[in-house]
C-alpha cells in the first residue's frame, strides 16, 4: 500500500501543484483506494459485456489507472501525441474514475466533431474551471443543452462579419500601437510578448467594455492579465481532484486552488469586469432617461448592446459578465500566443519575411498606404503563413476536453457517455499534412481560411466563436509589422529563437522571446506617422457602405 500511495502522492504532485504535505496526501490515498474499489465491485456487477471493447490503451495501475503514466511529465500534450503513434487514431485511458477518449486522426475529428456532434458536443469541466465559471454558467463551460445553445446564438450575434468590420478602427489603432513601439525601439530588445498582450487585450476590453490601456505596465492591466494568467495556469491541466470522487481528496487538493481562484474573481470577474457593467448600464440608464437613444448616439461596446437587449434576449446581468469574461479569456492570451509564434517562426527563417515584405510593399506602392483589412484577400502569403503556424504550433494542443453526451461506437470501439474526449490537435494535423513548415500548401489548394482543413479552432456546434476576428487581428499585425521592420533575435544575428515550449491551457515558448527590430527605411517611419488618422477614415467608409448595403 505504501508504494501505491508513493505513486500517487507523485501523480498528485505533478497535477496539482504540490503545497500539500506528501503525509497528508498518502491518507487521501488510502480513502481514495477503498471508495474507489467499492465503486469498481458494484459497476462492475452491471457491466454490459455485449457492448463492445474500449480503444486501445496502455498499461494501466489498478485502480488509479493512468494517472502515474502522466506525472512522468511536464508536457501531456508530447506523452499524447506519442502514445497516438504507438495506439493508433483513437486510443483511451483511466484516470482515476474518468474514462478518457483521445481521438488523434482528421477523419474520426470529423466524424466525432461534425457528423456526430451532438454527442461529443458535451463539455468536460475540472474543478477550477468550474469554479472560475460559477459551475459552468458561461458559454465555453457550459453543458451542451437549451442555455449554451441560447448563450450561443446571443454570442454570435455580436461576432457577425458586419459587427467585425466595425471593429476594424480598433484592429488599426492597436496594430499601429504596436507598430510604432517596434519602430521607436528600434535595435533595442523588446519583450515582445507583453505588447502583443497589450494589442489583444485592447481590442477585445475595447469592444467588451469600452477601455483600453496606453502601457502593458499599466497597474489594472496588469491584474487582467495576472488573473487571466493564473486561471490558466490552476485550470490548464485536470488536477488529481477531478479524477476520483473522494470529498476528502477534493478539500486536500483544492484548498489553495479555491483561495486562488475565488482572489481572481474578486479583482477580474466581480471587481473590474462587473464594476465596468453596472457603470455602463447606469449610463445606459441615465440616457434613456433623457429620451436619448443610445444607438443613434454613438458606437456601443458588446456589453452595452446587450445590456440594451436584455430582456428580448432573455438575459440577466450575470448571463452578460459570464459572455464578456469569456470574450477576454478567449480572445486574449491566445491570439497573443499564436502571434508570439507567429514571430518566432519569422524570425527563424527569414526567407519568409522576405516573401511578406513583398506582398506588403505590393499593396503600399498601389495604394500609398499601409495594409489594411480592407486589402485582406491580397494578403494571401500572409494568411497562408498565419495558418501554417495555427497548423504547426496550435497554442491549445489539446483543445478545450469534450465529454460524450451518450454512448457511441467509433472504428469499432465502445465509447462510453460521460468520458472526457481531447483532441490530439498535433496528431490530427500530422494525420493529414506533412511536418513541413510550407505556408504555399494553402495557396495552392484555395484554403486560406482558418477552418479549412485544421482543428486549431475546434469545430462542429463547440467550433470558437471568435475565430474569424482572430483572423484579422493576426492577418492586421503581422501585415503591418512586416511592412515597417525586420525582425531578429536580440541575442544575436542568425540566432534561433529556441523552439522547446511549455504546457498550459496555451503553449508558449519556454525561452522569453527578445525581438530587435530593424526599420525598413524612412518610408516605414513616414507610412507610420501617416496612418494616425487612417483607421478611422477607413471605419467611416465602411459605415456607410454597410448601411447602404442594409
Amino acid at each position: 500500500m505504501s508504494t501505491f500511495a508513493e505513486t500517487l502522492r507523485d501523480a498528485a504532485t505533478a497535477l496539482v501543484g504540490d503545497r500539500t504535505s506528501t503525509q497528508v496526501l498518502a491518507a487521501a490515498a488510502v480513502t481514495v483506494v477503498i471508495a474507489a474499489t467499492a465503486r469498481r465491485v458494484i459497476k462492475a456487477s452491471s457491466k454490459d459485456v455485449a457492448r463492445g471493447p474500449l480503444p486501445p490503451s496502455p498499461p494501466a495501475w489498478p485502480l488509479i489507472g493512468h494517472l502515474p503514466l502522466l506525472a512522468t511529465t511536464n508536457r501531456p500534450d508530447k506523452l499524447i501525441q506519442l502514445l497516438a503513434r504507438e495506439y493508433g487514431p483513437v486510443f483511451s485511458l483511466k484516470l482515476g474514475n474518468v474514462d478518457v477518449i483521445v481521438i488523434s486522426n482528421q477523419e474520426l475529428a470529423q466524424e466525432t466533431l461534425v457528423k456526430r456532434g451532438k454527442i461529443y458536443a458535451g463539455r468536460w469541466v475540472g474543478k477550477v474551471l468550474s469554479l472560475g465559471t460559477e459551475g459552468g454558467r458561461d458559454l465555453v463551460m457550459a453543458p451542451y443543452g437549451e442555455r449554451w445553445s441560447h448563450l450561443r446564438r446571443v454570442a454570435h450575434q455580436i461576432l457577425t462579419p458586419l459587427k467585425l468590420t466595425q471593429l476594424d478602427a480598433r484592429l488599426d489603432a492597436e496594430s499601429l500601437r504596436f507598430v510604432r513601439h517596434l519602430v521607436a525601439t528600434a535595435d533595442e530588445p523588446v519583450e515582445v510578448k507583453r505588447y502583443l498582450m497589450l494589442y489583444t487585450v485592447n481590442i477585445m476590453l475595447a469592444k467588451c467594455l469600452g477601455i483600453t490601456y496606453d502601457s502593458p505596465d499599466d497597474p489594472a492591466l496588469r491584474t487582467l492579465c495576472n488573473g487571466i494568467l493564473k486561471i490558466f495556469e490552476l485550470g490548464g491541466v485536470g488536477g488529481i481532484e477531478d479524477y476520483f470522487d473522494s470529498g476528502l481528496l477534493d478539500w486536500i487538493a483544492m484548498w489553495h486552488k479555491r483561495r486562488e481562484v475565488k482572489a481572481v474573481r474578486s479583482r477580474v470577474h466581480d471587481g473590474m469586469v462587473w464594476d465596468r457593467i453596472l457603470e455602463l448600464k447606469a449610463k445606459l440608464d441615465e440616457e434613456r432617461a433623457r429620451g436619448v437613444d443610445p444607438r443613434a448616439e454613438r458606437d456601443l461596446c458588446y456589453a452595452e448592446e446587450l445590456i440594451l437587449s436584455m430582456d428580448e434576449d432573455q438575459l440577466t446581468m450575470n448571463d452578460i459578465k459570464q459572455l464578456m469574461l469569456d470574450f477576454l479569456f478567449a480572445g486574449m492570451d491566445t491570439t497573443a500566443a499564436t502571434l508570439l509564434w507567429i514571430f518566432v517562426y519569422l524570425i527563424n527563417d527569414p526567407t519568409h519575411q522576405a516573401r511578406l515584405q513583398s506582398e506588403v510593399d505590393a499593396i503600399i506602392a498601389t495604394r500609398g498606404r499601409l495594409p489594411s483589412l480592407d486589402d485582406f484577400d491580397a494578403l494571401s502569403y500572409t494568411r497562408a503563413v498565419i495558418k501554417e503556424v495555427t497548423r504547426l504550433a496550435p497554442v491549445a494542443p489539446l483543445g478545450v476536453p469534450r465529454q460524450t453526451t451518450a454512448a457511441d461506437t467509433l472504428a469499432g470501439y465502445h465509447i462510453p457517455a460521460n468520458a472526457q474526449v481531447i483532441y490530439n490537435v498535433v496528431g490530427i494535423h500530422e494525420s493529414a499534412y506533412d511536418a513541413e513548415f510550407r505556408p504555399d500548401r494553402w495557396i495552392e489548394s484555395g484554403s486560406l481560411g482558418l477552418m479549412d482543413g485544421l482543428v486549431t479552432f475546434g469545430a462542429g456546434r463547440r467550433m470558437c466563436p471568435g475565430v474569424h476576428l482572430a483572423a484579422r487581428e493576426a492577418v492586421l499585425l503581422v501585415a503591418h509589422t512586416m511592412a515597417c521592420v525586420q525582425l531578429g533575435n536580440a541575442k544575436g544575428d542568425g540566432v534561433k529563437v529556441d523552439m522547446a515550449a511549455t504546457f498550459g491551457l496555451t503553449v508558449l515558448p519556454q525561452e522569453t522571446v527578445l525581438v530587435k527590430s530593424t526599420v525598413r527605411g524612412m518610408q516605414a517611419r513616414s507610412l507610420v506617422e501617416k496612418e494616425e488618422d487612417a483607421p478611422l477614415d477607413r471605419a467611416e467608409g465602411r459605415h456607410d457602405a454597410a448601411e447602404a448595403a442594409e
